[in-house]
């Protein structure tokens, strides 16, 4: 693993199982919040939910949407959502 402090970006990259390994250890910190003890802070929708969600993150994975001229799907998914909330 890259040694490297917390306030600095790695000079190099990791490699896929390497990153991974250091996610799935920093997770097991985690309360396990699907045995259903723990009532705030997760919202479980179901594995077809979650499947549906991925997708659509890693299709605007890249995507920046400070600027609508550029992305104007990104806008149009913003403004509808904020019409939802209103």
């Amino acid at each position: 693993m890259a040694t490297r402090t917390a306030d600095a970006f790695p000079t190099t990259g990791m490699p896929r199982e390497e990153i991974f390994a250091q996610l799935n250890a920093f997770k097991k910190m985690d309360l396990p919040w699907k045995s259903g003890r723990i009532l705030a802070y997760t919202y479980e929708p179901g594995q077809e939910a979650m499947d549906v969600a991925a997708d659509a993150y890693r299709l605007y994975l890249s995507e920046n949407g400070l600027d609508p001229t550029t992305f104007p799907s990104m806008h149009r998914l913003e403004t509808d959502i904020v019409h939802m909330l209103r």
